[in-house]
């Protein structure tokens, strides 16, 4: 913990980034800390990169709230670092994230970690996303729809490709579509 505390700012990240593998409370709170109050934006990104590794799920309020983080690179860690500590707390917030981030890198992050996780619940976000102005979201959302065996995204994903010219996003829409209307994948039914 010293050396977090060095004058030197490329000495102090690197320092965070390691405190993550130790993982006992003081370490975990002074991460939180960190997270929350430091002024330097790689510092706060590092923190919750660290709070990720640390395993301790206690940490997912603070990764929560750093989703607002003014500073997209420390939105993107947060998301990182949910996925890692996976709760309901940071699934809904993921969620949320892919429906309302500014920023393009954090709702692909999110889009990526929803269909890894196979977060039913996001379906409806996810078809949302298909419709995204970004194509690397929209992609995501297609390959998370179809890790999710969403039959009910058919209709979604066959719009997706009458509405778009050739590109990331038709390759993962076929992809899903493919796997979706495989046999031996089960198919979610609508609630």
């Amino acid at each position: 913990k010293v050396l977090a505390g060095d004058a030197n700012e490329h000495v102090r990240r690197a320092a965070v980034v390691a405190l993550g593998s130790m993982a006992d409370r003081e370490t975990v709170e002074y991460l939180t800390v960190t997270l929350s109050q430091d002024t330097l934006p790689d510092l706060r990104a590092a923190a919750a990169q660290s709070l990720g590794e640390s395993g301790d799920t206690l940490a997912v309020p603070a990764l929560v709230h750093a989703l607002a983080d003014t500073v997209a690179s420390v939105r993107k860690q947060a998301v990182v670092a949910l996925h890692r500590l996976w709760t309901p707390l940071a699934q809904d917030a993921l969620v949320r994230v892919l429906v309302q981030d500014s920023e393009e890198i954090v709702r692909f992050v999110a889009a990526q970690s929803l269909g890894q996780r196979r977060a039913v619940p996001a379906r409806d976000a996810l078809r949302g996303a298909l419709r995204d102005s970004s194509v690397w979201v929209r992609a995501e959302a297609a390959r998370s729809l179809g890790m999710l065996g969403d039959a009910t995204a058919i209709e979604d994903l066959t719009l997706l490709l009458e509405r778009r010219g050739d590109g990331p996003d038709h390759d993962a829409a076929r992809e899903a579509l493919h796997k979706l209307n495989s046999p031996n994948v089960a198919a979610t039914e609508a609630p």
